[in-house]
């Protein structure tokens, strides 16, 4: 056997174990090692200091907060109903994304219109974020940034 295999164990007998309660472990020697992480520091929640605020409405706030995608919306929808029927089914129903939209055919091409002036709207009354100005960047597929 080797000789060092003692020393092993007692060095592991002597190691501290990091427990909730503690932001730091103890190495070999007894040195405090800190892990850097200051749990009273993090903020792991969104603030819900609204108490009229309903389950539907935090979950809008949430998933326009959080970036998630519909598809996760929807699957949290769907495990939140079984304490919270009254939530709809699908993050489309809870978002009241239109389920049609009018196309235009204009020349060679169609034009969608999803009312901006709208969703901007919706989108500022569904968060607590006040705005003094707005800055709007623009995409058309198919439309060439510049002639080269």
């Amino acid at each position: 056997m080797d000789s060092s295999f003692p020393d092993l164990i007692s060095a592991a007998n002597s190691f501290t174990t990091l427990s909730p309660e503690m932001d730091a472990i103890s190495d070999f020697e007894g040195n405090v090692i800190s892990d850097g992480y200051d749990i009273e520091s993090e903020e792991y929640y969104l603030d819900i200091s609204d108490e009229e605020e309903s389950v539907k409405d935090f979950l809008k706030r949430w998933y326009f907060e959080s970036q998630v995608s519909l598809c996760h919306l929807t699957s949290l929808l769907k495990g939140l109903r079984k304490w919270h029927p009254e939530l709809p089914n699908t993050a489309v129903t809870l978002l009241k994304t239109p389920g049609q939209v009018d196309i235009k055919e204009i020349g060679k091409g169609e034009f969608h219109h999803f009312g901006l002036r709208k969703e901007i709207l919706n989108a500022m009354e569904t968060t607590d974020i006040e705005v003094d100005s707005l800055s709007l960047n623009f995409n058309i597929d198919g439309l060439p940034v510049s002639k080269s």
